[in-house]
């Protein structure tokens, strides 16, 4: 575990994000500095998670930093331009609402985007197995997350009520198993389509290509949005289609 959490924490540059907030003491509300370095808290636990079901890359914590870190500098620059207009849309507001609470630009607009540079991690892997650049990798993952409506499932799954350590375990596991399909989903559309490397083309392909499935699947989500809370059960389903 401490292995995890030493490559988690190197490979984000929480440390430095950590200064960053304790810099601005005094210059900002303690609910502003709170929640920055809760949301920085939130990342550092799902990357440990992540590297703990990947244990094999803890064997050497220097050599998984180094294999990790360039990518996720590589997709903090595309942040938050290469998310889906809905994500974006909210990392704008988030950003533009720790600015107006005194946070500085910079460190504003990396806190607004930490929960998407978990990304990083997925698209490192999917990079390193197809000998793909890293960038291309990652504006796949967002625009076939947006096509299938991920960040609408992920907020509803954020949304969910939680009353017990099981269910809090149930939740995470959506989460997480949201991710796992989104970085499958991009794989194996860069295999369909060998030497492509635009995403908005890698994604029609991929559509054309599963065309009576994702309109099954539209409808699963149609039926979902009119729920006023989907639930554990609801969003289950909905999990299991996708897969």
């Amino acid at each position: 575990t401490l292995r995890a959490y030493i490559v988690a924490r190197e490979v984000f540059g929480v440390v430095d994000l950590w200064r960053a907030v304790e810099a601005v003491d005094y210059k900002v509300p303690n609910a502003v500095q709170t929640e920055m370095v809760t949301t920085a808290g939130r990342l550092i636990v799902r990357a440990t998670l992540w590297l703990l079901r990947n244990r094999s890359y803890l064997a050497d914590v220097a050599q998984a930093v180094a294999r990790f870190q360039p990518g996720a500098a590589a997709l903090a620059k595309l942040l938050p331009e290469a998310l889906p207009d809905s994500e974006r849309t909210v990392c704008r507001q988030a950003q533009a609402k720790l600015v107006a609470a005194g946070v500085p630009e910079g460190l504003a607009a990396k806190v607004a985007t930490i929960d998407t540079a978990f990304a990083a991690l997925d698209a490192v892997e999917v990079a390193g197995a197809l000998k793909c650049e890293v960038e291309v990798v990652a504006r796949l993952y967002f625009a076939l997350g947006g096509r299938l409506e991920f960040p609408w499932l992920r907020t509803r799954i954020d949304r969910l009520a939680v009353t017990s350590h099981w269910q809090g375990l149930a939740k995470a596991a959506l989460r997480d198993d949201l991710a796992s399909m989104q970085r499958q989903l991009t794989a194996v559309a860069l295999r369909a389509a060998p030497g492509e490397r635009a995403p908005a083309r890698l994604t029609a392909l991929w559509e054309t290509a599963h065309k009576m499935l994702l309109e099954r699947f539209s409808e699963v989500l149609a039926d979902l949005r009119t729920a006023e809370s989907p639930d554990f059960a609801m969003l289950s389903v909905a999990m299991r289609e996708l897969r």
